[in-house]
């Protein structure tokens, strides 16, 4: 795996509790799949903590070119293998979430965990308090029963979604359920749009995150929104023209706010700086932490869909028809 190090057993117990929350039976069927460019440690830990529960587990390589993995298009003996386990860890780095297999996946009762990228210490002990999951529940019901959803803040950002055709999905980091999928460290609520029902502007401001650039923003980059697609983008600096040229590279012109996320999760915390501290926080703990407000843009070419560009905004007051769900970055 690319190391010789065993994994500190402080992350082994930590995902191993987060793994029995799942409900891995002893002598289950399990894979873990990576890539050759996945974490060695966030590997190394899962497959421990698997082994560490009695389960049956299985380490699957799969070959990854420019973000694709190539074995689930190229390779059915792989897809297979997914689709008979009973629970998959993803340690790839563009994950599984984003691969149009996983609906096959999930079809067949296998129900897995997407584990982010990043040092497997936060990600261990990010489990979310009762508190959290109580409040991620009501704000659910709060987004079921509205018609309109608003993304505001003091920086211009200003966005409006019609909830009519909305898809609303709760992740609590566990995945106990056949064909559950979950994504760790976990604690966020999701609101997949209609294609055409977002308009308005988002403002990413100095200290949000840049997810695909890997950076915090240090200037202000607009993009506007009409009838869902992206139809602008303006700003000055690299950071925009490299936004920019996300979109151009990835969608051709067909860029669409596909979702709005809510991170809900009370233990992760917002780093402030760009360079990782002694965890290596980065965008996975900034995509739960508590009021951030996560907004995804689903690219497609004229082939196929190639990706997501995702931005961590905070600061930004969310509502659901006359309930605020956020207060200029807190959670109500």
């Amino acid at each position: 795996m690319g190391t010789d190090r065993a994994p500190d057993w402080r992350w082994v117990e930590g995902f191993a509790e987060r793994f029995a929350a799942c409900e891995l039976r002893r002598g289950e069927a399990a894979v873990v799949a990576r890539s050759a460019s996945s974490r060695p440690d966030v590997v190394a830990t899962a497959l421990m903590a698997l082994r560490h529960l009695g389960v049956d587990v299985v380490d699957m390589v799969m070959p990854e070119v420019d973000g694709e993995l190539l074995a689930l298009v190229e390779h059915p003996g792989v897809l297979a293998g997914l689709v008979e386990a009973g629970f998959v860890a993803d340690c790839t780095p563009t994950g599984l979430l984003g691969a149009p297999e996983l609906a096959e996946i999930r079809a067949s009762g296998t129900r897995g965990v997407t584990i982010a990228p990043e040092h497997p210490g936060p990600t261990s002990d990010l489990a979310l308090t009762a508190e959290d999951a109580s409040r991620v529940e009501r704000y659910q019901a709060a987004v079921v029963a509205a018609g309109r959803l608003s993304v505001s803040s003091a920086t211009g950002t200003e966005l409006v979604v019609d909830l009519a055709d909305a898809a609303v999905e709760v992740d609590l980091g566990v995945a106990a359920t056949p064909g559950s999928w979950a994504r760790w460290p976990g604690g966020s609520l999701a609101v997949h749009l209609d294609p055409r029902s977002a308009d308005g502007q988002i403002v990413v401001s100095p200290g949000d995150l840049l997810a695909d650039l890997g950076r915090l923003a240090s200037a202000k980059v607009t993009f506007s929104i009409v009838a869902g697609r992206v139809s602008e983008v303006a700003g000055a600096g690299l950071e925009t023209e490299m936004v920019a040229w996300l979109f151009g590279e990835r969608g051709g012109g067909a860029c669409i706010v596909s979702a709005v996320r809510l991170g809900c999760n009370s233990s992760a915390q917002w780093q402030r700086a760009a360079v990782p501290d002694e965890w290596g926080r980065s965008a996975a703990q900034f995509g739960v932490s508590a009021g951030v407000v996560g907004v995804e843009v689903s690219c497609r070419n004229r082939e196929h869909s190639s990706g997501l560009v995702s931005f961590g905004l905070r600061r930004c007051s969310v509502s659901v028809d006359e309930h605020d769900l956020v207060r200029a970055g807190t959670l109500t």
